[in-house]
């Protein structure tokens, strides 16, 4: 998941410190991920593939199109497990329970590639919600350091929907038919390593 710096003044750098992680198996490469995110609701996932399945035939990318069960925005990384154990998916769901942060609106309205990743993304970006984003991660951030988990201040600075993880270098493009909708809830996501797959661990609706 790639990082970057949102021109957003709400989004910058988290300013706490971020306690010790809980330890579970070492990790592999092949480890499965787990992290907190946001999904697109069924209408703006439906018009997110849209919009992909256009970039895919205008640049021919090497990659996919990602299907829209797949589609998140990550906000908060846990962890990458070889066996996820039943502590970390116990705490992570208890600093889940505990956020706090009102529903917001979002609109993703631009697409680009990443700036300086290798694998070179393409990716939707918001241009009206950063804020909302910014304060439902650090509400997240505050809530995984309070059972003992640490948060990446790193990972969802960048507000993005990755559509294609193989693309090409594509100039940045403002969208006449953006993807906008109310984000309502949160989730706990398993990454399955190599499956295409997402199990979701935990659920949460937002709330003040």
């Amino acid at each position: 998941m790639p990082a970057g710096v949102s021109g957003d003044g709400g989004s910058r750098q988290l300013a706490f410190e971020f306690g010790g992680p809980m330890r579970g198996p070492p990790s592999t490469p092949t480890s499965d991920n787990v992290y907190f995110a946001v999904l697109p609701d069924p209408d703006a996932a439906r018009r997110m593939c849209d919009i992909g399945i256009g970039l895919w035939d205008r640049h021919r990318f090497p990659g996919r199109v990602q299907p829209a069960r797949l589609l998140h925005i990550s906000l908060a990384h846990v962890g990458r497990f070889a066996d996820v154990p039943d502590g970390i998916v116990a705490a992570a769901s208890t600093a889940g329970s505990l956020v706090r942060c009102a529903p917001f609106e979002v609109c993703f309205d631009r697409a680009l590639s990443f700036e300086n990743s290798r694998g070179l993304p393409v990716v939707l970006r918001c241009g009206h919600g950063g804020t909302g984003f910014a304060q439902l991660r650090r509400a997240i951030a505050r809530a995984m350091l309070g059972v003992g988990l640490r948060a990446n201040p790193s990972i969802g600075l960048t507000p993005h929907v990755t559509l294609v993880y193989d693309g090409l270098t594509i100039p940045k493009a403002r969208l006449g038919e953006p993807a906008c909708w109310t984000v309502r809830e949160f989730v706990l996501i398993r990454s399955l390593y190599g499956q295409g797959r997402h199990v979701h661990l935990g659920r949460w609706a937002l709330r003040e």
